[in-house]
């Protein structure tokens, strides 16, 4: 009888309910079937906020809900918060939020007007940058070492051994330094398209000058212009002087029924090449040398030459895409390749071997390699991993990140827009 009781008490309570809904509704019976719409619509929202998996019915079940007739009195899936007790749900959900390894130990924020438009170079045990105004020479905690005042509209920065290089990019001006020492200080007679510096203190200047497709200078460590060769047919696009026999490359560009590159090699003391390698169909847009050995970079290989001209090693990518590169203190490249829309990560040995290769989810927009390890960006991540690719830290960073250097092996700057950031990383 009590049972019976109370079946009727819970019906009643029912009916009551519904007469109330009935009633708050205004006589419009789509209420009941918005109050179903709307539940599923929640419960669906809730799901898919905390990423639960449900049972395959009642997914069916709730993919089948139509958009409601009128808006639902209370979003119930916004007001509802986990509760406490769900610590796993609200640490799975931060591990989407936040790097998925060992922050920064230690991190220096320097405010720098126009920082991703200064530029940058290692420098012995500190980082070197370069706007128009200044050089300055920071360590790896991001404290200011030294400073010289300079006049260089939009620099060029190169550095080897003791010496620095200083150019105008689209002007005349140049400089070279051993240590702090200025050793010249001078303008030339053409604009400058690009430069380097020997660890020898040897300068090359490629230029654009008139009445020719382009001019090579060279400047030894004594400020002296040493050699000058100017291209009357083809564009120079790069030069490098090895450091020991002083054997200077120059990659020449020919446009005339399709492109195609050449290197030349010469020696200071002559006028004229004593060496020429053709590179059909390709476009060797970057030349440096690793002790005797050269490096030439173009749009479908890596190939190491010796000062006589002779292919040492290839390493050929006709397949995937280049997209960026970076030297390593061996002579070891780091390439970043773009192979069918999946970005991989490559280290090349010195000797022209692949060493490894690291996938990444997206495609990074700066590498860079130094003392054992290599870094790149994912989005706003910096990933700091081995040589290997094995990933030693992963530190989330504040803003979109612009460039990046490896100081040592646990230090990294990060070039911001307006700003530079010294991170010291844990490794684990």
């Amino acid at each position: 009888m009590k049972k019976k009781l109370s079946i009727i008490a819970v019906i009643l309570v029912l009916i009551a309910a519904c007469g109330f809904a009935y009633y708050a509704s205004g006589n419009e019976l789509s209420y009941f079937a918005n109050y179903g719409t709307n539940f599923r619509r929640n419960v669906n929202a809730i799901a898919q906020r905390f990423n639960w998996s449900l049972p395959q019915p009642v997914q069916e079940f709730l993919d089948q809900t139509p958009e409601p007739t009128q808006e639902p009195e209370f979003d119930w899936a916004s007001l509802m918060t986990p509760e406490p007790t769900q610590e796993p749900i609200e640490e799975e959900l931060l591990e989407s939020l936040q790097p998925t390894k060992n922050p920064a130990l230690a991190s220096v924020p320097l405010a720098l007007d126009h920082a991703s438009s200064a530029q940058y170079a290692r420098f012995g045990k500190y980082i070197l940058c370069a706007t128009e105004t200044s050089l300055t020479a920071y360590n790896t905690a991001g404290e200011e070492q030294w400073r010289m005042d300079i006049q260089i509209s939009d620099p060029i920065l190169s550095t080897a051994g003791n010496y620095i290089l200083l150019a105008e990019r689209g002007g005349t001006k140049v400089e070279v330094y051993k240590k702090q020492k200025r050793i010249l200080s001078t303008r030339i007679d053409s604009n400058i398209a690009g430069g380097s510096i020997s660890t020898r203190g040897d300068a090359v200047l490629v230029t654009e000058k008139n009445s020719y497709k382009g001019s090579v200078i060279v400047f030894n460590n004594n400020g002296q212009e040493v050699y000058r060769w100017n291209s009357g047919t083809y564009s120079v696009l790069s030069a490098s002087i090895s450091s020991f026999s002083r054997r200077l490359a120059v990659s020449l560009l020919n446009t005339e029924g399709g492109a195609s590159s050449k290197i030349m090699f010469f020696k200071l003391k002559d006028s004229e090449s004593y060496q020429t390698v053709d590179f059909p169909n390709a476009v060797v847009f970057d030349l440096r040398y690793d002790g005797e050995t050269l490096n030439a970079i173009s749009d479908n290989k890596i190939t190491g030459l010796s000062t006589s001209g002779k292919v040492k090693w290839e390493y050929e990518y006709t397949q995937k895409t280049l997209n960026h590169y970076a030297f390593g203190d061996d002579g070891s490249k780091l390439c970043v390749f773009d192979n069918n829309n999946a970005a991989e990560i490559t280290l090349i040995t010195g000797g022209g071997r692949e060493r490894s290769i690291t996938t990444s989810e997206v495609l990074p927009d700066l590498v860079d390699i130094h003392d054992g390890y290599i870094a790149y960006n994912n989005g706003r991540d910096l990933i700091f991993s081995t040589l290997s690719g094995k990933i030693q830290s992963r530190y989330m960073c504040s803003r979109d990140i612009q460039k990046l250097y490896i100081l040592d092996s646990s230090n990294v700057l990060v070039v911001y827009s307006s700003s530079l950031e010294f991170v010291k990383l844990s490794k684990g």
